[in-house]
């Protein structure tokens, strides 16, 4: 009698815990919206330039706050029709605000190429006032012609402390 309770007992626990993961875990190839979306015509083939704005996952929100540092990251993934990312330009700047100004105080950046077709050529990451920029060259051969490509990534902070 015993023993099938038992039995019972972990067979409950093990549903339970088979349902409540399928419930509560997100999807593993979930894919945030972009901020931005723009369709670019190189060579007479047509790619999105998706870009994100995102946040370290260990940092608070701070939205309520007049005064603070903050740290987020602008990436623009450049895709072809197929959804494939080609090439991906980040820029990462770390801010001060305090309700009247905002400095960007420190900016790293990459440039990655995802496909044959497309080199990195150069970028440069750089930081003025409020911003932090990532200005990358890359160069792609599309019908049998190298042509070259220029993609500026600025991030920007507000006095408030707003990032876009």
């Amino acid at each position: 009698m015993l023993k099938k309770v038992l039995k019972l007992l972990l067979i409950s626990v093990g549903i339970s815990l088979f349902l409540c993961g399928h419930i509560f875990a997100e999807p593993l190839n979930a894919t945030p919206e972009p901020d931005e979306v723009e369709t670019i015509v190189i060579g007479g083939e047509v790619f999105y330039l998706k870009t994100y704005i995102t946040s370290p996952e260990a940092e608070e929100d701070i939205s309520a706050e007049t005064r603070g540092t903050i740290t987020r990251t602008k990436t623009s993934n450049l895709e072809n029709a197929s959804g494939q990312i080609l090439i991906s330009v980040s820029v990462t700047g770390t801010f001060t605000y305090n309700g009247s100004s905002a400095t960007c105080t420190s900016c790293s950046g990459s440039s990655t190429s995802y496909s044959s077709n497309w080199v990195i050529v150069g970028y440069n990451v750089t930081r003025s006032g409020n911003r932090a920029t990532n200005h990358t060259i890359a160069q792609v051969k599309v019908n049998n012609i190298v042509q070259t490509y220029h993609k500026e990534v600025t991030i920007t902070c507000t006095a408030d402390g707003t990032v876009y």
